[in-house]
């Protein structure tokens, strides 16, 4: 790439305005004859230029085109915004003005008591953040813990298709049934009904080990259990 010097200062490019019109299209097919220079032509392109003009220059020339009328566009639009912005920029300054008698009040607590405070709580939070990391491993080992009894209880409502019934029902049945035990009852409160079964042998065991032992002679006299001579079968000759 050529350069050339502007004054003392030497150049490698130009840039030419107008450089689409009559005048302006002269100057630049001189500058690209008679020069290395790298032109780039800013034009708005009205009645007065001719884009024709232009197209028998060599490669080398960079035209731009419609940079006023981009530029006039731009200023259309910013101009009624900051007109719009003007009540607010207005009343800036004298909300500015305003509101230092408060921030004047504010340095005093902030030095005195929150900064304080905050140097005060650092110690502590320090120690919070040490409880924080089992707590969250625990939280996260209680939250499976429910998730786990959410599917117990899931499983528990579950009615299955068909004639198979589901665990509700069998937990009513088993309600029922435990009330049956209990119901009978004493001064002392619920007593469980059973049902023991005895032979004549069996009779004959327990008499003769509660013969030694007065504590079982008593528990068998309280009870009422049968006595041998009432279940054994008599031999008659």
């Amino acid at each position: 790439m050529a350069t050339e010097k502007l004054g003392s200062q030497p150049v490698d490019r130009i840039l030419v305005t107008g450089g689409a019109g009559f005048i302006g299209s002269n100057f630049v097919h001189h500058v690209v004859r008679n020069t290395g220079l790298t032109v780039t032509v800013l034009d708005k392109l009205t009645y007065a230029a001719s884009r024709e003009s232009l197209q028998e220059l060599p490669p080398t020339l960079r035209e731009t085109r419609g940079a006023l009328e981009s530029g006039d566009r731009l200023a259309l639009e910013l101009g009624p915004a900051s007109e719009a912005l003007l009540p607010a920029a207005e009343a800036f300054a004298p909300a500015q003005r305003e509101t230092q008698p408060f921030l004047r009040q504010t340095v005093a607590p902030i030095r005195n008591q929150i900064r304080p405070f905050t140097r005060k709580t650092q110690k502590v939070l320090r120690h919070v953040k040490q409880g924080a990391k089992p707590l969250g491993e625990t939280t996260k080992g209680l939250s499976n813990s429910f998730g786990d009894l959410n599917r117990l209880f899931n499983a528990l409502a579950y009615n299955p298709p068909g004639q198979e019934e589901g665990f509700l029902f069998w937990l009513a049945w088993l309600n029922h049934n435990t009330n049956n035990i209990f119901l009978t009852q004493d001064a002392q409160g619920p007593l469980r009904r059973g049902l023991v079964l005895q032979t004549c042998s069996t009779a004959i065991l327990a008499e003769g080990l509660a013969a030694s032992r007065p504590f079982l002679r008593t528990l068998q006299q309280v009870t009422r259990v049968p006595e041998s001579t009432t279940i054994c079968p008599i031999d008659t000759p």
